[in-house]
């Protein structure tokens, strides 16, 4: 995931603040005891809205989540989550802590959140709709769990990483598009 933002970076072929954002979530999945379901919005729950930046405590490497025993917990994040969330939250620069640590970049979603804000009238334009959320201090809808999951799938592939000449997908996608009697044991 590195490489892959790096090299999006430096050669332009996605924005560096999702090529950022995305890193950040692989590297929250992976460093931290939360589920998905507690990091990403869930449409069904209005409880689980996204994991906030008032949430986190980079300083101590801890998340607080909204567990799967419906209360609030605190789940760990070693150092490497910590890092690639620093440097998502300085590539993002969120106006509040209300904001979102993964906003969705589903651009009918966001322009919605600008559209229904009372006192905001602006035709709004992709390079528009980030800088009239920052200047109202609009929340932004998180990432929610099903474009989590597109996103996880859709990465391998971005990032070259092959089995066969396939994409290599995450153990549960693979599960996903195979019956579970004969998912290959890993």
């Amino acid at each position: 995931m590195d490489l892959r933002t790096e090299d999006a970076i430096d050669h332009g072929w996605l924005d560096a603040d999702r090529a950022t954002r995305d890193r950040a979530i692989v590297a929250t999945l992976a460093y931290s005891g939360a589920r998905g379901s507690e990091l990403f919005r869930d449409p069904q729950n209005t409880r689980r809205s996204g994991l906030r930046w008032r949430d986190i405590d980079l300083d101590e490497g801890v998340l607080r989540v909204y567990g799967k025993s419906q209360e609030w917990q605190r789940s760990p994040l070693l150092n490497p989550g910590v890092e690639r969330l620093r440097a998502h939250r300085r590539r993002q620069d969120p106006p509040t802590d209300d904001w979102p640590v993964f906003p969705t970049a589903h651009l009918p979603s966001l322009y919605n959140a600008v559209r229904e804000a009372d006192g905001v009238v602006a035709e709004t334009a992709k390079d528009t709709v980030w800088s009239l959320l920052r200047e109202h201090e609009l929340t932004p809808p998180a990432l929610s769990t099903t474009g989590a999951r597109t996103l996880l799938k859709r990465l391998p592939s971005e990032s070259g990483i092959t089995e066969g000449g396939e994409p290599r997908l995450p153990a549960w996608a693979r599960r996903l598009e195979t019956p579970l009697s004969i998912v290959p044991t890993v």
